[in-house]
C-alpha cells in the first residue's frame, strides 16, 4: 500500500535470507521481478499481487526461480504479466508445501496451459486455486484431477466453457471441492456454488 512510482523492486531483496513474509501488493512496483527474489528459501509467504489492476506492470519471463522457496506455503502473482512466461509448470511441482495460489487476471490462456498438461504430481496440498479473470476455453485442465486437496476453486470471468463442460464432470476431477466460483457470466447459476458433498 505504498507508491514507488513504477520503479523496480531492488534485487537487495533476495539477500534477506531469514525472510519467511513477503508482501510487496499494492506498491506501484514495475518491470521484470527480480530472480533474486528465489534466493529467499525460508518464505512462507509471498505477495507480489495488485500492483495496478489491469495494468499488469509486474512481468515473469522466467519462472525458475520459484524453485528456491520450496519452503512456499501462500503465493499470490495476481495482476502480474505471466503472458509467455517459460517455466510457468515449476509452480505446480517445485513449491510441495503451497496450499493458496492465487494467480488472477495474469494474462493466463490455453497455450499456458499447454506446459502444465504433462505435470504428472501436482499441488497435492493446495487448497485455495484462483484462476479468475484469465482467457481460457474448452475443457478444464487435467492437472485439476492432481490436486487431491483442493476446496475452493475460482474461475470467474476466466474460462469459456467447451458445450461438454459440465459441473458434474467437475466433481469428479476435483472430489475434494467445497466451493466453486463459476467460469463465466453466462453460468449464473454457478457463479457461487458451496458443495455439501
Amino acid at each position: 500500500m505504498n507508491d514507488f512510482q513504477e520503479s523496480r523492486i531492488p534485487k537487495f531483496i533476495g539477500s534477506l535470507k531469514e525472510l519467511t513474509y513477503l508482501n510487496l501488493s499494492y506498491a506501484k512496483f514495475s518491470g521484470i521481478i527480480p530472480h533474486h527474489i528465489g534466493n529467499l528459501s525460508n518464505l512462507i509467504t509471498l505477495d507480489l499481487s495488485s500492483n495496478d489492476y489491469n495494468e499488469n506492470l509486474l512481468i515473469i519471463h522466467d519462472m525458475a526461480w520459484i524453485s528456491g522457496l520450496s519452503s512456499l506455503e501462500h503465493l499470490n502473482l495476481s495482476w502480474v504479466n505471466l503472458r509467455g512466461a517459460k517455466n510457468l509448470d515449476m509452480v505446480l511441482y517445485m513449491l510441495p508445501l503451497l496450499k493458496e495460489l492465487w494467480l488472477l487476471g495474469c494474462g493466463l490462456s490455453n497455450v499456458n496451459l499447454g506446459a502444465l498438461q504433462n505435470v504428472s504430481t501436482s499441488l497435492s496440498n493446495i487448497k485455495h486455486l484462483n484462476l479468475a479473470r484469465n482467457s481460457f476455453k474448452g475443457q478444464l485442465p487435467h492437472f485439476f484431477q492432481n490436486m487431491s486437496s483442493l476446496q475452493f476453486l475460482d474461475l470467474s470471468l476466466s474460462f469459456d466453457p467447451s458445450p461438454t463442460w459440465n459441473f458434474a464432470s467437475l466433481l469428479i476431477m476435483i472430489p475434494s471441492l467445497l466451493e466453486l466460483v463459476g467460469p463465466s457470466r453466462r453460468m449464473t447459476n454457478l457463479n457461487l456454488v458451496i458443495l455439501t458433498h
